[in-house]
């Protein structure tokens, strides 16, 4: 039991910040946010037509997209899962949940932008730290 005590360390941590992170986002898909877009004239160069009135804009996240993030951070739990019991099946669910997440993030960029993009950061390096332990867990495992 020993030996296996990191293992399960590292996959208790990282399934507990894959949850943080999934539950972070999850608030942001479902109350979306706002934009306020104003044209702010030089002094003396206002048009007569035009004042300097704020119009706000909502972006509200489709029903899919929230059903895609839900699956992406269940299919990256059981990966963390695969990787804590020691199944051949670990790496390339971990690597296969990756490479979603990259696909997943680009998708967002394109429909919603680079700012309004639902994808983190924070979410690709878990995912890649899941990925790179899984690969490299029986040196992990190894005693020193």
């Amino acid at each position: 039991m020993k030996r296996k005590r990191p293992i399960l360390f590292i996959a208790l941590g990282l399934a507990i910040l894959l949850s943080a992170i999934a539950g972070q986002t999850l608030f942001y898909l479902l109350n979306g946010y706002s934009l306020a877009v104003a044209i702010h004239w030089p002094a003396g160069m206002v048009p007569a037509s035009s004042g300097s009135r704020t119009r706000v804009y909502h972006v509200a996240f489709p029903l899919i997209r929230i059903l895609v993030h839900l699956l992406l951070w269940i299919t990256a739990l059981v990966a963390a899962w695969l990787f804590a019991v020691g199944h051949s099946r670990a790496t390339p669910v971990s690597w296969l949940v990756f490479a979603a997440a990259i696909l997943i993030g680009m998708s967002d960029v394109v429909f919603w932008g680079t700012m309004g993009s639902p994808t983190s950061r924070w979410l690709l390096l878990t995912l890649l730290l899941l990925a790179v332990a899984s690969t490299f867990r029986s040196k992990l495992m190894s005693e020193k």
